[in-house]
């Protein structure tokens, strides 16, 4: 839908809910409440909350969020702090670029994979390796266990430190080569003083942005204070 098609979806539904005694909004005010819904439901539907499908369970699912998922490969690394390890900065335009550039802003890992400077013996290629996400209480204990501890043959070990890090961990015997990333990215966020044109939400699905929308008006309608409006808040909140 465009600007001009989710502010009317907002108005018509706010209006009709509040019987026209609660405060309007502005464009400015809309918009805010309408990201917070969206970051929010997006969030939401990739987590899974209670009974709610978490990201990719359903078809539905893979639809609504499929188009936030983006791939980056990495074959330059900086030496790690951690001995073994090699190191990639994710992803974030908002700081690269500057305070409005949403274009490529890391959020959730969905995927990992590696290849090292092991060679396949069936492809003379270097081998692809599995990437294990380990957190830092584990991780000294694992190191010194052979059986746990990350060997070429096995899988390398990846965790997350300051300045959206990503450090790879290897016994010492081998290197990575490449690192592949699958990520769920921050959405763009709408603006309705853009022009009426302007397609409102491009990152999720249609069915997705009607409810977004509902969210939005539930907080606005909450935001007034007024109890009568209650029932119309929960009605509002049973979005699938």
């Amino acid at each position: 839908m465009t600007v001009a098609e989710i502010e009317q979806l907002f108005d018509i539904t706010y209006d009709r809910i509040s019987s026209g005694a609660a405060p309007g909004y502005t464009q400015a005010e809309k918009s805010v409440l309408l990201n917070i819904a969206q970051e929010n439901l997006i969030v939401q539907r990739y987590r899974g909350v209670g009974t709610s499908e978490g990201f990719e369970q359903s078809e539905k699912r893979i639809q609504d969020l499929g188009n936030l998922v983006r791939y980056k490969t990495y074959t330059t690394f900086l030496p790690g702090f951690l001995p073994n390890s090699y190191t990639v900065t994710l992803p974030n335009t908002l700081i690269d670029n500057g305070p409005t550039d949403f274009s490529d802003v890391f959020w959730f890992t969905i995927y990992e994979t590696s290849t090292i400077n092991v060679k396949n013996c069936s492809t003379g290629q270097d081998s692809r390796q599995l990437v294990r996400e380990i957190n830092h209480t584990e991780l000294d204990t694992m190191l010194d266990d052979y059986w746990n501890r990350p060997l070429a043959e096995r899988y390398i070990f990846r965790n997350r430190y300051e300045n959206r890090t990503h450090a790879l961990i290897t016994d010492g015997t081998y290197q990575p080569t490449s690192y592949t990333i699958g990520y769920v990215r921050k959405p763009l966020p709408i603006d309705l003083t853009a022009a009426p044109t302007t397609p409102a939400f491009p990152d999720i699905s249609d069915e997705m942005q009607r409810e977004v929308v509902q969210l939005a008006v539930q907080q606005a309608v909450k935001s007034t204070g007024d109890d009568r409006l209650t029932p119309y808040t929960q009605l509002l909140s049973q979005t699938e």
